[in-house]
């Protein structure tokens, strides 16, 4: 059995802010071995969209983002096509639209699981590359919930997080499997929300009121999972835009 690279969803690294990486570092030894790491875990991954250091247990604001979340439509997951992704380093969001949209989320953090989660529809990002050069990037659509996924993620939060944050009610968290689950039953459930979720875009043009019958509270979400609670002055969106 092999042992899992990202750290358990109640890891206290997942709630810190991530130590920011002076630009002169960047090309240094240790970054760059942490970033080859990074990409490594992701190409074992056919369906990641992206990672960030938290994840695998380093506090540091580095991610890493597929290649195939630039692409106009929302890739397949089920593409196992080879991974290959770009670095980002001290990502951080400058501007972000007041438009916003729902649609699901995965995180590798969160195994099992799947939500609908509200993301701006655009976002300018900042960056550095892993050769500590300054890039700015002007994302929509699917590129751009990649983007604040994983920079939620150096800040300290989860997807889940921004569910409820404004909708303590929702039942938009979905439960697809467990660890007691067999790995054919675990598959069987995924394809079946698959189905589920592409019948209702087909119908209604997005998934907005859609419903799962195995649903997580807030509660079982903080108490149970996270076994925290996020602190949301930290949050990434610049104020105004939330």
């Amino acid at each position: 059995m092999s042992v899992s690279p990202y750290v358990p969803t109640n890891s206290p690294v997942l709630r810190q802010v991530a130590k920011v990486i002076p630009s002169e570092r960047i090309t240094s030894k240790p970054i760059q071995e942490l970033i080859d790491l990074m990409i490594n875990t992701g190409k074992k991954e056919s369906s990641m969209a992206g990672l960030a250091a938290p994840q695998i247990g380093f506090s540091f604001q580095i991610i890493i983002v597929s290649d195939k979340a630039f692409v106009a439509d929302r890739p397949d997951p089920d593409d196992a096509g080879e991974n290959s992704f770009r670095v980002f380093v001290n990502p951080k969001i400058t501007y972000a639209s007041h438009e916003k949209e729902n649609d699901t989320e995965g995180c590798f953090s969160v195994p099992g699981d799947v939500g609908i989660v509200p993301r701006v529809k655009s976002v300018t990002v900042s960056a550095y590359d892993r050769n500590g050069k300054k890039v700015n990037l002007e994302l929509t659509g699917f590129a751009a919930r990649v983007f604040q996924h994983e920079i939620d993620h150096i800040n300290g939060f989860i997807y889940p997080d921004r569910i409820f944050r404004f909708l303590p009610d929702a039942d938009k968290f979905h439960l697809l499997n467990n660890a007691n689950d067999s790995p054919d039953y675990q598959l069987e459930r995924l394809k079946k929300y698959k189905e589920a979720i592409k019948a209702w875009k087909v119908k209604h043009g997005n998934v907005d009121g859609f419903r799962w019958p195995d649903t997580i509270s807030k509660k079982v979400w903080e108490h149970n999972m996270a076994q925290s609670v996020p602190d949301w002055k930290n949050d990434p969106l610049p104020p105004g835009k939330k």
